[in-house]
């Protein structure tokens, strides 16, 4: 009971980090009506901004070609805006996520079937052909069938089903791999709690070898599924568009990993006979005992010590004339 309490403790405060981490930032017009929590989620949002800026910049270094042709496309849109302007590195996210990660070949590829498309026309809404929100990439007999009309709803949608298609498509070689790693790094690190758990089982007669090995493979192969569905799950969001940076996902890993721990230990002691726990309890009382008496012995100590100067000091100014 208090092992489920503690995931549950652990799990709430998982999803209150990444409920803040959702939050979109306060107007800076209003700074002075908000609290810290908000300041606190605009300073997360500020570091996320610059961690994806940071891997968009070096991703397009690595692409020299891309870089390029996203540089033409992004001076096509300029050329029929009436205000701002577009740079590549504005247009390197709307590349599918699974595309980037294939590779520059992929990309280029990509790149050369699809057209920068604009949401709302351009002759119609020239303020905005250089708005990156207006801008995705679309297939070409789409973008000449439309001509100069707008997007509608189910134009947008079908861009973006497409797309996620695409993304998904040539990003398999990195999700199956994704999977793999996953689902290593689980089995790995569930391996020897569950290992030390079933040999406690054993060795107390709570289980069979047998049943033991069972319950382990099962435990093993859990665990294994689940760094697997993670891993997985985190790809295929980054492919489709959603990414998370390191000011999210590290602190979701430390309190993920403490969980666990905190966990695995509940486990561990659960499996130790009623004996054992009884020593180690015992252990644990004596060392604090022990802890306790040297702290007041040193404590006494020093006491006596600054007693002994003082008397010292005292007789010397004494023989000095200088105390009375």
């Amino acid at each position: 009971m208090l092992g489920t309490m503690k995931v549950v403790a652990v799990l709430s405060l998982v999803f209150l980090h990444a409920g803040a981490a959702s939050v979109v930032a306060q107007p800076e017009a209003r700074a002075t009506e908000i609290g810290w929590w908000q300041h606190a989620i605009s300073a997360a949002h500020a570091s996320i901004a610059r961690v994806r800026a940071e891997a968009i910049a070096r991703s397009l270094g690595e692409m020299p070609e891309v870089t390029a042709k996203l540089s033409q496309r992004a001076s096509g849109a300029n050329q029929r805006t009436t205000t701002g302007r577009v740079t590549e590195r504005d247009l390197f996210p709307k590349i599918p996520g699974g595309v980037r990660w294939a590779g520059e070949r992929t990309a280029l590829e990509y790149l050369d079937h699809h057209h920068l498309s604009h949401v709302l026309s351009a002759r119609n809404h020239p303020e905005l052909a250089a708005d990156p929100n207006n801008l995705v990439f679309e297939p070409p007999k789409w973008n000449l069938a439309r001509g100069s009309s707008d997007m509608g709803l189910l134009d947008r949608l079908r861009v973006h089903l497409h797309n996620a298609g695409a993304s998904l498509a040539a990003g398999r070689v990195v999700m199956l791999t994704t999977l793999a790693k996953g689902g290593t790094i689980g089995a790995l690190v569930e391996l020897p709690v569950t290992a030390t758990v079933e040999t406690l089982h054993v060795v107390n007669e709570r289980k069979t070898p047998a049943e033991a090995m069972h319950d382990a493979a099962k435990a093993v192969g859990v665990a294994s599924l689940a760094g697997g569905a993670t891993a997985g799950a985190l790809t295929a969001a980054s492919t489709l568009g959603v990414t998370a940076g390191a000011p999210v996902l590290v602190p979701l890993a430390v309190v993920g990993g403490t969980a666990y721990v905190w966990v695995s230990g509940d486990r561990i002691w659960l499996a130790l006979d009623d004996e054992t726990r009884a020593a180690i309890v015992a252990q644990q009382a004596a060392a604090q005992g022990a802890i306790r008496d040297h702290a007041r012995a040193m404590r006494d100590q020093t006491r006596m010590t600054i007693d002994t100067v003082q008397e010292r000091i005292q007789t010397a100014m004494a023989t000095l004339g200088w105390w009375e």
